[in-house]
């Protein structure tokens, strides 16, 4: 590991924990909550929330746009 590779490791793990800490301090329903921070290791530990995954609710918003792009009023006004 050079110094430079050291040196940006370092410098990726302050800013890790900095804003993992800051996340931390945030309180909000639509927000997870951090319960802790750690630096050696670095981890962070979040509350485990429920539902579905992030991809799929990608997909299903995606493809609800494009039923809305076909089912539109252009497409009203190609049926007329």
């Amino acid at each position: 590991l050079s110094l430079r590779d050291f040196s940006r490791l370092l410098k990726a793990r302050r800013r890790f924990v900095r804003e993992a800490q800051a996340a931390a301090a945030l309180s909000h329903p639509n927000i997870c909550t951090i319960h802790e921070v750690n630096q050696e290791p670095p981890f962070l530990a979040m509350e485990f929330l429920e539902g579905a995954a992030l991809p799929g609710l990608v997909a299903l918003a995606e493809a609800a746009k494009r039923d809305s792009e076909t089912d539109g009023p252009a497409a009203s006004a190609r049926a007329n």
